[in-house]
């Protein structure tokens, strides 16, 4: 007994037919042929178009400053004025820790800006301010005005500020 052939439309209520077609062959007339270099064209735009879009969401990414909240305190071995601390200091900075030299913890701005300020205006031959966050706001008007009054005076000013931790950097500061 034969088996019964099936149809190759399928009708459509108002639709008209449409036209199946087994898996892998090729309706005539039904589409348009892609030759391969047109197909690997559309393969490359769209892989660029991927590339560019995960490169601008982790530039975006990278780029957004994203506040920091101090979660724990940090554990430590020793406080300032062990002699343990004057040591790890030298090692970290290559540099010499002498018997005259204080150490004096400062906790957030309140206690840190009054004493950079001083430091500032008691300069007599250069400042070399390097920092990872320079402000904005009235605060960083303060060390402006402090710094360029200084170079004023004759004394060296550089300042080194982190590109990361300045994004939110007021350009007016820069001209006082």
């Amino acid at each position: 007994m034969k088996s019964p052939r099936r149809s190759k439309s399928i009708a459509i209520a108002s639709s008209g037919a449409i036209d199946v077609q087994p898996f892998g062959s090729v309706a005539s007339g039904a589409r348009k042929k892609t030759s391969g270099i047109e197909l690997w064209r559309k393969v490359l735009v769209y892989l660029a178009i991927a590339t560019m879009a995960s490169l601008l969401t982790v530039l975006i990414i990278t780029l957004t400053p994203e506040p920091r909240v101090l979660r724990s305190i940090v554990p430590h071995r020793f406080d300032a004025t062990d002699p343990q601390f004057s040591e790890t200091m030298s090692s970290y900075s290559q540099g010499q820790m002498f018997d005259s030299n204080a150490v004096q913890t400062l906790i957030n701005g309140d206690e840190i800006f009054p004493s950079m300020l001083q430091a500032i205006g008691a300069a007599r031959s250069s400042v070399d301010m390097e920092t990872y966050i320079y402000w904005s706001g009235a605060i960083g008007y303060e060390f402006a005005i402090a710094l360029a009054a200084k170079a004023s005076e004759g004394v060296e000013v550089r300042v080194n500020v982190d590109w990361v931790g300045s994004l939110p950097f007021d350009e007016d500061l820069i001209h006082i």
